[in-house]
């Protein structure tokens, strides 16, 4: 079962995602915190200034804090730049790859589903009410509604990233 059907079911079992014109849209209900980037990328200085909500770095997140629990849904991701490529799974299943942008008040995917290899607009709601200036200028950590931060990134994370980074670029060469 792909994530994208794993979702779905969520979508009619739990209540906390809902379909809008057929296209599954997050509105995840419980906000979790945003920890910083499991895996930091480049340095910033106090001049500088993040225009993303987001830094850059990888970042995992789960209907569960706790890694591999059967019929949760994950979401491994990396952010450059305001952009985003990375992938929804459940344990002991296939994932979907996603792409898209961090936006000011959710993140604007593309799912790809792993066996149709359709594409699905997707969305998931950021909670800014936790969103703080900081001292250097960068946006302070917000959070992902219905998910809740995973702490570290897995070999397996990275090799689901590879995967999906390696599927963007052939799609858009160059």
């Amino acid at each position: 079962m792909s994530a994208v059907s794993t979702i779905a079911q969520a979508i009619i079992q739990n209540k906390s995602l809902r379909l809008v014109s057929g296209i599954a849209t997050l509105v995840l209900l419980a906000p979790a915190a945003l920890a910083a980037p499991a895996d930091a990328r480049g340095s910033q200085t106090g001049k500088e200034v993040q225009t993303s909500l987001m830094a850059d770095g990888v970042y995992v997140y789960g209907q569960s804090e706790k890694r591999d629990q059967v019929g949760h849904t994950y979401f491994v991701f990396e952010v450059k730049r305001g952009s985003l490529t990375g992938a929804l799974y459940a344990p002991r299943s296939s994932f979907d790859c996603a792409y898209g942008q961090v936006q000011a008040g959710e993140l604007a995917l593309n799912v790809i589903d792993s066996y149709e290899k359709k594409s699905y607009p997707f969305e998931i709601a950021l909670d800014r009410s936790s969103t703080v200036a900081s001292r250097n200028g960068v946006a302070a950590p917000v959070s992902l509604q219905g998910f809740k931060k995973v702490e570290g990134v897995t070999a397996g994370d990275r090799a689901m990233l590879k995967s999906c980074k390696a599927t963007a670029s052939v799609k858009s060469p160059g």
